[in-house]
């Protein structure tokens, strides 16, 4: 057998491999969405749609099997909970917190139930998650936070104060938000941003940039996506004949790659 002929079995070989992988993986993923939406509407039709644990246990969530706003991961309670020590941490005693990409509004409104004397103040671009997030209030009868639709452009700088406190997830516009020379005010706050790729910029690229920004200001450590599974008993029906391994597979982070964040804490006066 010459060395062309193996070229090309072996090529045709990986492309089969490949190809079958992905359309494997496609069907997981496929079959996963299914049974979560089971598993919300089962949740819904018991009155369960509610925060079961973590740090915003008790948080009523609004939106049925459809809407997309929320998914198995904010209901156990477990969704982005690596940050849960430092969220905690640094909303305590705080006068204001800033959710800068506030999304549906499960921090935003989590903060708020979980420190009921800080006032909160969420913003997006997206005038239906605002929708979602104002529901959530309102269902959670929450007087100390407000939600605010706004623009790309949005001038932070103009109403931030020192002592704030700043959760941002903005989707790669963190790297023009947090730029001291055109947003001063920053310097003055306490800052949990998550990293995203910027144009040709990488995620370690992007949190060198910011952490080069801060570093004189800020002590500054970095977060990594790290699974956290917790079982709710109580929940089990809802989650059908595979129960308590459908929560472990609910919880399950199914990214291609990993979440970093950035926790940067103000050193004089933070």
């Amino acid at each position: 057998m010459t060395n062309t002929i193996k070229k090309r079995l072996a090529a045709a070989f990986y492309k089969t491999v490949f190809n079958s992988f992905e359309r494997s993986q496609f069907g997981l993923l496929l079959a996963y969405d299914h049974y979560e939406k089971f598993v919300i509407a089962n949740l819904n039709n018991s009155g369960k749609l509610i925060v079961q644990g973590g740090l915003f246990a008790g948080l009523r969530l609004y939106g049925g099997i459809d809407s997309g706003n929320f998914n198995l991961k904010h209901i156990l309670g477990s969704y982005e909970a690596w940050l849960n020590d430092d969220i905690r941490a640094l909303a305590e005693n705080r006068a204001r917190l800033l959710n800068i990409g506030c999304a549906s509004g499960y921090f935003s409104n989590g903060l708020a139930q979980l420190n009921p004397n800080m006032a909160v103040v969420g913003y997006d671009i997206d005038n239906g998650e605002i929708n979602v997030a104002n529901q959530i209030k309102e269902l959670n009868n929450l007087q100390n936070v407000t939600h605010k639709l706004v623009s790309k452009e949005f001038i932070y700088d103009d109403i931030l104060q020192s002592g704030d406190m700043l959760i941002v997830d903005i989707e790669g516009g963190e790297l023009s938000l947090l730029d001291p020379q055109n947003n001063p005010a920053t310097l003055l706050c306490d800052i949990i941003v998550e990293i995203h790729m910027v144009g040709d910029l990488g995620c370690d690229e992007v949190a060198n940039i910011i952490c080069d920004r801060y570093v004189k200001t800020h002590t500054i450590k970095t977060l990594y996506e790290e699974q956290k599974t917790g079982i709710i008993d109580k929940l089990d029906s809802e989650f059908g004949y595979i129960n308590r391994f459908g929560q472990v597979v609910a919880q399950a982070h199914l990214r291609g790659y990993t979440q970093q964040w950035l926790v940067m804490k103000r050193k004089n006066g933070g």
